[in-house]
């Protein structure tokens, strides 16, 4: 769990029209997701070695654009996910030691909507 993490959300919504930003954020901590929060390995010489994993600090950036015609009957929403393209990644003990990446990109989404 980390220690610092915050998140921050804006929203307007007015004469059929909505947008919405959100930002979150975590600071860095010890790995507790499916890899686990250890990694054993032998050394050159045969002897085991044990290195935290840690999860390093991310932030990440989510906004939503919407639209309602003939009231709040039909409408057209505009969603984005990770807007700065931010990327996660886990590493051994010390930072300049990589273990994992992921780079999963920003992602759209568009949609209509409906209510009658």
């Amino acid at each position: 769990m980390p220690k610092n993490s915050f998140n921050v959300v804006g929203y307007f919504e007015r004469w059929g029209f909505a947008a919405r930003l959100a930002y979150a954020w975590r600071d860095e901590s010890l790995n507790s997701n499916f890899v686990g929060s250890f990694f054993t390995f032998q050394d050159l010489s045969g002897n085991p070695k044990t290195y935290a994993i840690y999860q390093a600090s991310y932030g990440q950036l989510d906004g939503q654009l919407e639209y309602d015609f003939l009231g709040d009957h039909l409408g057209v929403l505009l969603s984005a996910v990770n807007l700065t393209n931010e990327k996660q990644h886990t590493y051994l003990q010390w930072k300049n030691e990589p273990f994992t990446y992921d780079d999963s990109g920003r992602r759209l989404f568009f949609g209509v909507k409906g209510k009658w």
